[in-house]
C-alpha cells in the first residue's frame, strides 16, 4: 500500500520545471518531406545538364556530306605541301648538279693563268718554238672543255661596271671612255650558267678630265685689280 501511494505521490515543482525547460531534440529541425530536394542538391543538379548539353552541342555529329567535304579539304592540303616539298627538294638537287664542278673550275682557273702569264713572258722567237706554241694549245683545248660544260669567259672591256660581275682593280682618267665604264681588263673572268665563278678584274673609267687653270680664282682677281689700277694711273 505504501508503495502504491508513494507512486501517486505529487512531483516536486522543480523537477517539473526542468523537465518543461528541456528542447526537444527535433523541434528546430525541419522536416524534410521525401522525395524533395535540398537548394544545394537542385544547384549541383543544374549545373551538371548544363555541361551535358554543352557536351552534347560539342559532340554532336556531322552528316556524311560534312565529313567528306572536311575529308577532301585535309587531303588536299596535304596533297599541296608534299607537291611543294617535292618541287624544293627537286630544284635543290639540280642546282647541286647544276654547279657541282664549281670548286674544281676554280682551281683550274689558276693553273690557266700560270699557263697564259708563261706564254706572256715569252719573247717572239720562243713562240714561234714548239714549247711555246704547245703551252698555247693547252690553254685553248683547257678553254674549250670549259665551255663544254658551261663554263665561259667574262672579257667586260668597254662596259658598265657591275659591282655583281666585276673586281675594281683602280680608277683612272680616260678620254675614250666614259664615266663609270671599264677601260682595261686585268683579269678575265668566268661564270658557270649564270653563276659567277671568278669576277673579272678591271680598271675603270672616270671620264675626260678637264684641266683647271693654273691660277686660283683669288688670284685672278688678284690680276684684273691690277690691270684696272694700271689703266686708271695711265690715264
Amino acid at each position: 500500500m505504501e508503495l502504491a501511494m508513494n507512486n501517486d505521490e505529487p512531483l516536486d515543482p522543480q523537477q517539473e520545471n526542468t523537465v518543461d525547460d528541456m528542447p526537444a531534440a527535433d523541434d528546430d529541425v525541419m522536416e524534410q518531406p521525401e522525395g524533395e530536394l535540398t537548394n544545394d542538391e537542385v544547384v549541383n543538379e543544374s549545373a551538371d545538364e548544363s555541361a551535358t548539353e554543352d557536351v552534347e552541342i560539342l559532340d554532336e555529329p556531322l552528316t556524311p556530306e560534312e565529313e567528306l567535304a572536311e575529308a577532301n579539304a585535309k587531303v588536299l592540303r596535304i596533297t599541296a605541301e608534299m607537291e611543294n616539298i617535292r618541287k624544293r627538294l627537286q630544284k635543290e638537287v639540280s642546282e647541286a648538279r647544276r654547279y657541282a664542278s664549281t670548286g674544281l673550275i676554280r682551281d683550274v682557273l689558276g693553273s690557266m693563268d700560270n699557263l697564259g702569264r708563261a706564254i706572256s713572258a715569252a719573247s717572239d722567237e720562243e713562240r714561234t718554238g714548239g714549247i711555246a706554241s704547245g703551252v698555247e694549245m693547252v690553254l685553248q683545248q683547257l678553254e674549250q672543255i670549259l665551255e663544254q660544260h658551261g663554263c665561259t669567259k667574262v672579257s667586260p672591256k668597254g662596259q658598265v661596271f657591275d659591282p655583281n660581275q666585276h673586281e675594281a682593280a683602280s680608277q683612272l682618267p680616260s678620254s675614250e671612255f666614259d664615266a663609270g665604264t671599264i677601260m682595261e681588263v686585268l683579269q678575265d673572268g668566268y661564270k658557270l650558267h649564270e653563276r659567277v665563278v671568278r669576277p673579272a678584274q678591271v680598271i675603270i673609267s672616270l671620264g675626260a678630265v678637264v684641266e683647271a687653270d693654273s691660277q686660283s680664282p683669288d688670284e685672278q682677281n688678284i690680276d684684273s685689280d691690277n690691270s684696272n689700277g694700271d689703266e686708271s694711273s695711265q690715264v
